[in-house]
């Protein structure tokens, strides 16, 4: 948001918000076996917005870039065999797969005589990412258990189209994952 130049000719605009990228929704479907090995599927959800704009007596002129990234993908977690059996179980874990992005970008002006004039694009593409974790299991009942995890995504592919061209701007989901995810488990 911070090197997007506004169409029209309007000085003074700074960016009001700028939500970070890093707050996602996950949901894993897994399976384990010889208690050292789980795989699995993986579904998150992430959105983000920021905005830019300026406004005085006369009129308010708005600059709003939401994105929203639906990543789906497949997980695989190593448990260290020293600690099988452990109430605590360190592992190991790499996810992989593609992010689906939607982005909307609009720009408008809303004058006090309650005139506007606002427009509005939308953007889609794909990224591509890799997420290395270390993290451990806490069995807390035997239906239940806790995750706790560390890992990092790296977005190896960024993509952003409008009417089917590639875009210079693209969504870049990289970043720290820190996760505390309540299992429940089903023999």
């Amino acid at each position: 948001m911070e090197n997007t130049t506004p169409q029209l000719q309007v000085n003074n605009v700074k960016v009001t918000d700028n939500f970070p990228g890093f707050i996602t929704h996950q949901a894993k479907l897994g399976v384990e076996w010889k208690k050292l090995h789980q795989a699995g599927l993986l579904l998150d959800y992430m959105n983000t917005v920021s905005n830019k704009g300026v406004s005085d007596y006369s009129a308010s002129y708005n600059i709003t870039f939401r994105v929203k990234g639906l990543r789906l993908g497949g997980f695989y977690r190593f448990a260290l065999p020293d600690f099988s059996e452990s109430l605590v179980r360190p592992y190991l874990q790499l996810s992989t797969g593609v992010v689906f992005n939607d982005g909307k970008f609009s720009e408008g002006v809303e004058f006090s005589n309650g005139l506007d004039d606002k427009a509005s694009q939308s953007l889609d593409g794909a990224n591509f990412f890799i997420e290395p974790a270390v993290g451990a299991k806490i069995r807390i009942h035997k239906r239940f258990a806790l995750n706790v995890n560390v890992g990092y995504e790296f977005d190896i592919s960024k993509n952003f189209k409008y009417e089917g061209q590639s875009l210079t701007i693209a969504p870049d989901w990289s970043g720290l994952r820190l996760r505390e995810v309540l299992s429940i488990i089903s023999h």
